[in-house]
């Protein structure tokens, strides 16, 4: 019987496939009710900060100094957020407005979580009537401005109508952690330009792997080469071992006293994900050549997921 026994598995693996667009937005933070996240007071980096002068706003003709400093999330590079900043109460009386590629748009507030600060979790970057350090996600910038791209922020000051600008640079992109052997990895392997020999590999307690090559020998006939060895990382370099002698007949014939594990090199399971790989051997065993395959998955025991 070939080792792969349908198309339609295959297929089936493909749709289980997660997809990883769909995955964009799964760290960014609801701009609407309910509002259950927190962010910290102190801007995360890069950041881009925007040194700025308003009216004392008690009320009072003095100008005072606050700030506001752009940052973004690694979890979300689609959000902008901002944290703002003031040593006493002031009233700004200016806009920001965001420009990218044509578009521009301003804003005025941003969403927090801080109940001390204003309800509706809203807070107004045109006044505050006290001392105030706080994060939020700017949420009414137009839908044509990218916020993961690069994107200028300019603030006029409406009593000099001197235009202070920022450059917000494009997100950096996340590099994802490198891959990692779990018991995801469990299941059936092959390669598809030699389907019929493939290998049963199982990830055991204490971080190791059995792998199970069903393969056929130099001169013809089938052979079976089982391998064990410890997992780092993405990569299993197994001690393989194969049966040899003359009990190796089909039940009730069977002799277990007939049957010796034989040394026969070692196999070496990379990983770049949780549906490809890469089998590599080093025979010590007469007549076998050393050489590598690459193997996709063909089933996933049920209940388990990858990674």
């Amino acid at each position: 019987m070939r080792f792969v026994l349908a198309v339609v598995a295959i297929a089936a693996l493909s749709l289980a496939t997660t997809d990883a667009r769909a995955q964009v937005n799964s760290g960014c933070l609801a701009t609407q009710q309910p509002i259950n996240w927190t962010l910290p007071s102190t801007p995360g980096t890069p950041n881009w900060a925007m040194n700025l002068t308003g009216r004392d706003g008690n009320p009072g003709t003095g100008t005072v100094p606050f700030s506001v400093t752009f940052w973004r999330r690694p979890e979300c590079p689609t959000q902008l957020l901002a944290t703002f900043v003031s040593a006493t109460a002031i009233a700004i009386g200016g806009r920001f407005t965001a420009f990218q590629s044509g578009y521009s748009n301003g804003f005025n507030y941003m969403v927090v979580n801080d109940p001390t600060v204003y309800a509706g979790n809203s807070f107004g970057l045109t006044f505050t009537s006290n001392p105030i350090q706080i994060s939020g996600v700017l949420d009414e910038i137009s839908p044509d401005i990218d916020m993961s791209q690069p994107m200028t922020i300019d603030w006029t000051n409406p009593f000099t109508g001197v235009i202070t600008q920022v450059q917000i640079a494009a997100a950096e992109s996340a590099t994802p952690p490198p891959f990692a052997i779990g018991p995801g990895i469990t299941g059936n392997w092959y390669d598809p330009a030699e389907s019929g020999h493939g290998f049963g590999i199982e990830v055991l307690p204490g971080n190791q792997m059995l792998a199970e090559w069903y393969v056929f020998g130099p001169n013809g006939g089938r052979d079976w080469i089982v391998g064990v060895g410890p997992i780092t990382g993405n990569t299993a370099v197994l001690t393989a071992f194969q049966s040899a002698g003359n009990g190796g007949r089909f039940p009730p014939n069977f002799n277990a006293a007939q049957v010796q594990a034989q040394p026969w090199g070692t196999i070496t399971l990379s990983f770049t994900d949780c549906n490809n790989g890469t089998a590599s051997w080093q025979p010590t065993a007469p007549g076998y050549t050393a050489g590598s395959i690459p193997i996709q998955r063909l089933t996933m025991p049920a209940g388990l997921t990858c990674p």
